[in-house]
């Protein structure tokens, strides 16, 4: 007999929210990620759809309670996953009710999470407590510097994160993975460079993706188109990805040695979240939205996402400007309405903080309130790559000082009566064949985005286009 199974990953802050410790969060993520693929290769299931610690199986049983007995087999099989809170429903398969049955199994492991325990007591290890995440016993590991007491959860999950970033990321390479390829251990590394890398020494760009409607999309699926779906959302990413560190820039630069300067944190779903050295952000994002616009719609949707960046220092901690970039992200999703249906991001720079120390909608309204609301923070492709295309320029014809004295001027309400001289206070340049070209540029940017470009210009100033030939890079 076949039956419908619906599996689902909840309470995921014990997975992954405990601690600072990068390996650790990535066991933890990764560990959930594909939980519906081990239950379809041990069971020999037919997945409907998977990824982002969710599932749904067609599987064969002799009754629900012993398909569901079968699929916490498989996944209590794996130490790691005892430690998780994986709710499973299973029914009586019905393809004419397909649709009913996927919202009557999700609305029954919403139940079951409101009923289940939500603290796990672990077995006694020791009289020491874990030194990652500071709440379990642990005992003596010595994998990590100073930090060699950990619990076996913790444990596990640096193993597993350790060993599954690698293959990750070479699956996502394919036939583009050198032999002798490696991963940068840490942010410490990902981020590293020489002086020449300037004000982006030692800093990243967190960057989150958020599929638009989704949601209602799934709902319109039946099973075959569903399976679809999942399939192919994966497989976009998977071409983002490769198309990223393949790409002269990444070829370039995205590489210490032999080793790839990229860090996935969430990947599958309708999200994407990852980390990127500093100087490589505003090309991830340019690439992002390059693939993005060419995918197709389906069920006569519209294939989008809402994007946050944010640009920190390596040692913000790492879950606080994670909930930023989710927080942009959302803020771009709500935002987009005023500026029609399409991608759309969001980004903010910190510097010598680690967040905006505020309500986030707050702290926008007020930010971009004289340069045209909130909307105005928004940007497109268009927009994205205009920025991309033009900084280099700008940074060489532009006088820092003056357009810092322009901006502080259109923050405090103080506009301009004529664009036309505060564009040539700007000028830099040191010819004037030089200074016309860097007048017709910034009369673009002032058309294309808007008064806020010079905003954008300001803030981004060593974020885009900072890596230049001069600088290392590439295959070495």
């Amino acid at each position: 007999m076949k039956f419908l199974c619906s599996l689902e990953a909840m309470n995921l802050d014990n997975m992954f929210r405990d601690c600072q410790d990068l390996s650790t969060i990535r066991g933890g993520g990764l560990s959930i990620l594909n939980i519906a693929d081990r239950v379809r290769e041990a069971l020999q299931a037919e997945q409907i759809s998977g990824g982002a610690s969710q599932g749904l199986l067609i599987m064969e049983s002799e009754s629900a309670e012993a398909a569901e007995t079968s699929v916490r087999s498989v996944l209590e099989s794996v130490p790691i996953l005892k430690h998780a809170t994986i709710m499973i429903s299973v029914e009586p398969y019905d393809p004419a009710k397909f649709k009913e049955q996927r919202a009557m199994l999700k609305a029954r492991n919403r139940w079951r999470q409101m009923q289940a325990p939500s603290v796990i007591y672990p077995k006694l290890e020791g009289n020491e407590v874990c030194q990652v995440d500071r709440v379990r016993p642990g005992r003596d590991r010595q994998d990590l510097p100073e930090k060699g007491v950990q619990s076996d959860f913790t444990a596990d999950r640096r193993t597993l994160g350790r060993e599954e970033k690698k293959k990750l990321l070479q699956d996502i390479l394919g036939v583009h993975c050198p032999d002798d390829f490696g991963v940068v251990k840490d942010l410490n590394e990902l981020s590293g460079g020489g002086e020449e890398m300037g004000n982006t020494k030692d800093k990243i760009a967190v960057l989150r993706f958020d599929g638009n409607s989704f949601g209602k999309i799934v709902n319109d699926c039946g099973p075959e188109e569903l399976k679809e779906f999942s399939g192919m959302t994966r497989d976009q990413q998977t071409a983002f990805f490769r198309e990223l560190v393949t790409g002269e820039q990444y070829q370039r630069y995205g590489w210490t040695g032999r080793k790839l300067r990229l860090e996935i944190l969430v990947y599958g779903g309708d999200e994407v979240t990852f980390v990127v050295p500093a100087w490589l952000g505003w090309e991830a994002l340019h690439c992002f939205y390059e693939q993005a616009r060419e995918w197709q719609p389906f069920l006569g949707k519209d294939i989008t996402y809402s994007g946050g960046v944010v640009f920190c220092h390596r040692n913000a901690p790492i879950h606080a400007v994670r909930d930023l970039a989710s927080g942009l992200a959302d803020q771009a999703k709500l935002l987009r309405a005023g500026k029609g249906k399409g991608n759309y991001a969001a980004y903010q720079v910190l510097e010598s903080f680690d967040s905006v120390g505020r309500d986030l909608e707050e702290y926008i309204r007020e930010r971009y309130r004289p340069f045209g609301g909130d909307e105005s923070m928004l940007l497109d492709c268009t927009a994205i790559g205009f920025l991309k295309d033009e900084m280099s320029w700008l940074r060489r014809g532009v006088s820092r000082r003056q357009l810092h004295r322009l901006v502080h001027g259109l923050a405090k309400g103080v506009t301009p009566a004529d664009w036309e001289i505060a564009r040539k206070s700007l000028t830099d340049a040191s010819s004037e064949e030089a200074a016309k070209k860097i007048q017709v540029t910034l009369e673009q940017l002032q058309n294309k985005i808007g008064p806020v470009g010079y905003l954008h210009v300001l803030e981004l100033w060593d974020y885009i286009g900072a890596a230049d030939e001069e600088r290392g890079g590439g295959w070495q």
